[in-house]
């Protein structure tokens, strides 16, 4: 995590930075939105992409596929990269954060994935209803940043 300060007036905020790994997968011009769990510590019932902290050390791809693999149970060989954009950053500073987030688009060679604890269910949607799907919010930010 880096600290920045903001100065505004007579006040100084300090940020924490925290980079983060966003994926979409893609199947027959169709994305992949899965139902956080109860178990998460963040966003619990609401609909997401693949999500990750990027470990120090892992470069973002990396990291991105050890997601992959962990919550949906799809490999390197299940999977191919189709665009990785520059970072977003996202600052909440009312909230102490600054969000790096790095993402992706795969495609999967199957619609059928093997969830992990961090998801309840998926469904695959047409990217245009994701404007009206109850997501975390940057989602959509996300989703714009791969848009092609």
């Amino acid at each position: 995590m880096i600290a920045c300060r903001l100065l505004d007036s007579d006040w100084v905020v300090t940020l924490l930075e925290r980079a983060v790994i966003a994926c979409f997968l893609r199947y027959g011009g169709q994305i992949c939105l899965l139902k956080r769990s109860q178990a998460v510590g963040s966003a619990a019932g609401r609909w997401h992409c693949l999500t990750g902290y990027l470990e120090p050390g892992v470069l973002p791809l990396e990291q991105a596929m050890i997601e992959v693999a962990e919550e949906t149970g799809l490999d390197a060989e299940n999977v191919s990269l189709v665009f990785a954009p520059p970072p977003l950053r996202i600052e909440r500073p009312l909230q102490g954060w600054v969000w790096v987030i790095y993402p992706f688009l795969f495609d999967a060679s199957s619609p059928t994935l093997r969830l992990d604890w961090e998801h309840d269910e998926y469904r695959w949607i047409d990217p245009a209803e994701l404007a009206t799907a109850d997501c975390v919010p940057w989602a959509r930010h996300v989703w714009v940043a791969l848009a092609l």
